[in-house]
């Protein structure tokens, strides 16, 4: 089984809100079609990005709460 795993994704706060992310976004997921890619997984800090890759469509299937401390880790998946 084929899968897309997006272990960095960073964009500089000079141009965020701008729509270069969901540009990235767009190009990997058409990336993982052109692959066969099942899914993507991505994983995200609560002070990061988590509400961005839900707009997006990808679900949390796991959350560590608490890690780092203060914050929580998400994990992201889209079909």
């Amino acid at each position: 089984m084929q899968s897309l795993m997006i272990q960095f994704l960073w964009i500089d706060d000079s141009i965020r809100g701008k729509g270069f992310g969901r540009k990235l976004i767009e190009s990997a997921e058409q990336f993982a079609v052109e692959k066969k890619c099942r899914f993507i997984k991505v994983d995200t800090f609560s002070f990061q990005a988590p509400d961005f890759y839900q707009s997006l469509g990808y679900e949390i299937y796991g959350k560590i709460e608490d890690f780092p401390e203060g914050y929580n880790h998400y994990f992201l998946v889209k079909k």
